[in-house]
């Protein structure tokens, strides 16, 4: 009976702490990754950046060869920082599990 009584204990402890581990480990997925945007400018240049789910990028336009690049905060994964460009261009760069914004760095 006591043997018994211990496996049951046993089994009831595996099932608490099963239940635990997958409560813990859901509590580290991102909720909902939101997209986003925003428009960044400098000396007649115009980007236009985005990122939702896994994605960043931007896209720039005018009449200009101001000095930029691509910054991605990417989650549980260093950030991304892209090669330099000078004016209108364009860059992207994919998270492997998700981002959280994109924006232009300025030279």
């Amino acid at each position: 009976m006591e043997g018994e009584k211990s496996m049951h204990d046993k089994a009831r402890l595996f099932i608490i702490a099963g239940i635990f581990a997958t409560f813990l480990a859901l509590s580290f997925v991102p909720d909902g990754l939101a997209a986003g945007s925003s428009t960044q400018s400098r000396g007649g240049l115009t980007c236009k950046n985005q990122w939702g789910n896994t994605k960043g990028s931007t896209s720039c336009s005018g009449k200009s060869s101001v000095k930029w690049r691509l910054r991605v905060r990417c989650q549980f994964q260093p950030d991304y920082t892209g090669p330099w460009s000078y004016g209108p261009g364009s860059d992207a760069f994919e998270c492997n599990v998700g981002v959280q914004s994109a924006s232009v760095q300025w030279g």
